[in-house]
């Protein structure tokens, strides 16, 4: 009876191992034979032969809709921009007929007509600032083009004036570390975390930081809530010229997301950085574990009873992300979220789970310690540490354990076919994010911002 629960202790500690993800190192731990009360062993144990392979049945993996992702365009609208968004229209609907006009052979240029544009799938929205006329308040011209539908929706509205506090910062073109002093302690410590990963993905849209800069907008959401960041974009020192930005879209209902004008996925970015690490010592998929136990065998025949090692093997699936650096490196909150678990798990040692809404999680597994009064019902914030590296649970170094799971099933952030729902735009976003969109192409000056000064006008705390 007790050699079963032994058994049993040995086959449950090797799918931790496995469903659980507790392994760090490609070479998996031996553990200690348990204690027996059997008759002394030989001396020497004996192998009992080949290991014996059991394959454990993998876990089901997240459904998640098929990756969208959205391109967003700007400038002055011309007949070549108007073809590039594949919309229905043309330059005779009312708003648009500066499109068409001829540029003058002499004299000042045509005013610029300034637009942005989103396109997510098969779904097209633009936005078109129109000329104040007499004392009246500026307008936009929204067209927006639905999937299956060849017809499109024209509509005026009035154009928003932001009211938003905002902070202007110019950073060099390189990494968050090597910025000068007086750069980094300008920007508010909260969000170090956050823009130093978002900075390292905007810079790889250039060839080189030569010749380049960085335009940081901070914004206060409310009265008495810590700046967060607006925008980042990375700009042609000489021209002017936008190269790519991301732009913060909040939401009331949803996570916000950060959204990159050219496509690129920032968002993903920063829910791939749980913590600063050496390399990557396994990632979600096939994995194995090898358990091998001491066990003695009875006497026979008036013999001496047998010592022998028993190797099992069990093959299953990774569902995690291992991120092996030293002991007591910080660990961050990757998202927004409510602590649901801050406390010790079979497999998985100390652990943290977060609940970001929508039935996405994120598990932090293996942790020394936690952050102190760390409980559950708290709220993180994006960036805060939770907790430090360690080597709890079932593991054979330093390393931290990190799990994304939708309803329980897991997912895996590495996976480019893997979007959580909240990092697409939807269409229904597109009028306001665009007009956000235009407020910062606004602000960084050009023949754009002459068009625009109320979607400009958010109050400055000042800018450096």
């Amino acid at each position: 009876m007790r050699q079963t629960i032994v058994n049993r202790v040995w086959v449950g500690l090797a799918v931790c191992a496995l469903s659980m993800s507790a392994l760090a190192q490609s070479t998996p731990a031996k553990p200690t034979a348990p204690k027996s009360s059997a008759a002394p062993a030989a001396k020497a144990a004996k192998k009992s032969g080949p290991a014996t392979v059991r394959r454990a049945p993998p876990p089901p993996a997240a459904a998640l809709p098929a990756p969208i992702q959205t391109r967003v365009q700007m400038g002055c609208l011309d007949e070549a921009a108007l073809e590039s968004l594949s919309l229905p229209v043309d330059a005779t609907l009312p708003g648009l007929e500066q499109v068409s006009e001829k540029a003058p052979e002499w004299g000042p240029p045509a005013p610029c007509l300034a637009y942005s544009a989103a396109v997510t799938g098969q779904v097209s929205t633009l936005l078109v600032a129109q000329p104040s006329r007499g004392g009246e308040s500026p307008e936009m011209l929204v067209v927006t083009s639905e999937p299956g539908r060849e017809l499109i929706i024209a509509r005026r509205e009035a154009l928003p004036r932001d009211e938003t506090l905002q902070r202007e910062l110019r950073l060099a073109a390189r990494e968050f570390d090597a910025q000068p002093a007086d750069a980094r302690l300008a920007v508010p410590a909260h969000v170090h975390w956050e823009l130093e990963h978002l900075l390292r993905a905007l810079l790889s849209q250039a060839a080189s930081g030569d010749g380049h800069h960085v335009r940081l907008v901070l914004e206060v959401p409310g009265a008495g809530a810590p700046e967060r960041i607006g925008a980042l974009e990375l700009i042609e020192t000489g021209s002017n010229r936008l190269i790519d930005a991301v732009v913060w879209q909040q939401r009331t209902d949803l996570p916000g997301t950060y959204v990159g004008l050219n496509g690129a996925d920032y968002e993903r970015v920063l829910w791939q950085w749980p913590v600063k690490h050496e390399r990557i010592s396994r990632g979600v998929g096939p994995s194995s574990a090898t358990v091998t136990r001491r066990v003695t065998q009875p006497a026979k025949d008036g013999g001496k009873p047998q010592v022998v090692h028993r190797s099992v093997r069990y093959i299953g699936q990774h569902i995690g992300i291992d991120y092996v650096a030293p002991r007591g490196t910080p660990i961050n909150a990757v998202a927004d979220g409510t602590v649901v678990l801050a406390g010790t798990r079979p497999g998985y040692g100390r652990m943290v789970i977060l609940d970001h809404g929508e039935g996405y999680q994120t598990y932090y597994a293996h942790l020394t310690s936690f952050t102190k009064g760390l409980k559950a019902g708290m709220k993180l914030a994006r960036g805060e540490v939770l907790g430090q590296v360690g080597s709890t649970g079932i593991s054979t170094g330093p390393h931290l354990h990190y799990e994304i799971r939708k309803h329980g099933e897991y997912i895996d952030v590495f996976d480019v076919e893997s979007r959580l729902t909240f990092w697409n735009l939807a269409y229904e976003e597109h009028p306001a994010f665009l007009v956000r969109v235009m407020g910062f192409a606004a602000s960084r000056g050009g023949a754009a911002g002459e068009m625009l000064p109320s979607v400009a006008d958010a109050r400055r705390l000042g800018s450096s």
